[in-house]
């Protein structure tokens, strides 16, 4: 009996009638693009230029995208060089 009735509620579980699904289109053209325009700003090292500025153009990017952006600032210490760094999530 408990078979029975934990089949049933799994394959309810697993109808999907009500379920929405969305797939986004994928635009090759586009991620080159994004690709290309990243690469173009060389090394993005930790505190490389290209790191900066990388970041400055990523963080205008994703504002256009969402108003809800979190950009997490934060230091870390690299462990081989000792080097004490800044990072950024951005989220």
């Amino acid at each position: 009996m408990k078979f029975i009735l934990f089949t049933l509620i799994f394959i309810i579980a697993c109808s999907d009638e009500k379920a929405v699904t969305y797939i986004p289109n994928f635009d090759e053209q586009k991620a080159f693009s994004h690709l290309v325009d990243q690469c173009s700003y060389g090394p993005r090292n930790p505190g490389s230029e290209g790191y900066k500025n990388f970041s400055i153009y990523l963080e205008k990017y994703l504002k256009n995208l969402s108003s809800n952006l979190v950009i997490q600032e934060f230091t870390y210490l690299e462990h081989i060089t000792g080097v004490e760094r800044n990072g950024k999530n951005f989220i």
